[in-house]
């Protein structure tokens, strides 16, 4: 087989890519942009945007930069003010789609998708997992990520890469350890804003780093940043007054032991919560 050198993303768009999104720091022709600027092979796009609610339009502009387009609607009755038409994600791909599935977590109902694609001169597939795990409890994460251990696990021939937010920190990082103590929690209980103490009870729960270690110890993923840079700031939909600050790391691009990484890169802010994460990797 001939080595091959993709780019992988991954990018939790706060609903850009729709009007009416969450973040209104940023429009559609925002994150066209800010996709283009990517300029990856395969991107997983938790909070792509309002399922059915995506223009037409935007999503011709999609195709037009060389991407097929996977939609995952969550369908999960767990979020808050859940409709139908609620919030999905999306995986884009530049390279051959063979096949791809979409998977139900047991404990929510909430979707994330599986993809077998096709890489130039190589007659084994890469398998892609994009997936949003909860950001309410780290009990529901363990539970989702065991599911997705068991897909992991399932046999197959070829590279695999599991990508997206996983709302879940490593447990060795400085950040970590200081948002998971005591004091963090008891401070946190007291703000005076009730969004920010809810934000703040499941930061320190995203902060114990049990998902994140029990995916690693359990198959053969390893993390492609091994400097753990921070993704994500507080600056979100409900608490548009903050600083547009890193203060974590959530978002992950995991991948079996053959895959090299040759860059890996955290973007500035472009008006989500979450920063783009690129990989540069042979394979």
């Amino acid at each position: 087989d001939v080595m091959q050198t993709i780019r992988v993303a991954t990018w939790n768009a706060e609903g850009m890519f729709s009007d009416g999104a969450m973040t209104k720091r940023a429009s559609p022709h925002d994150a066209l942009s800010t996709l283009k600027n990517l300029d990856a092979d395969i991107v997983t796009i938790p909070e792509f945007g309002v399922n059915g609610r995506v223009d037409g339009g935007v999503l011709i502009a999609i195709r037009s930069l060389g991407y097929q387009i996977i939609e995952v609607p969550y369908d999960d009755p767990t979020m808050p003010n859940y409709v139908p038409e609620n919030y999905e994600m999306a995986l884009l791909t530049r390279l051959p789609l063979r096949s791809h599935t979409l998977h139900r977590f047991a404990n929510s109902g909430r979707r994330f998708v599986e993809a077998h694609i096709e890489l130039p001169g190589n007659k084994n597939l890469l398998r892609v997992i994009g997936l949003h795990l909860d950001d309410k409890a780290e009990k529901l994460r363990l539970e989702q990520v065991d599911q997705v251990i068991e897909l992991a696990n399932k046999a197959h021939v070829g590279q695999m890469i599991v990508l997206g937010d996983f709302n879940a920190m490593p447990s060795r990082s400085n950040v970590a350890k200081i948002l998971r103590t005591k004091t963090a929690g008891a401070l946190g209980s007291v703000l005076p804003h009730a969004f920010m103490r809810s934000m703040s009870k499941r930061v320190n729960e995203m902060a114990i780093g049990t998902t994140i270690a029990r995916l690693l110890a359990a198959t053969t993923l390893r993390d492609l940043d091994t400097k753990h840079r921070l993704t994500v700031s507080a600056k979100n939909s409900g608490a548009k007054w903050l600083p547009s600050i890193k203060i974590a790391k959530i978002d992950w691009i995991l991948a079996t032991s053959l895959v090299k990484v040759l860059e890996y890169k955290i973007f500035s802010d472009v008006g989500s919560d979450h920063r783009p994460v690129r990989a540069t990797i042979q394979l």
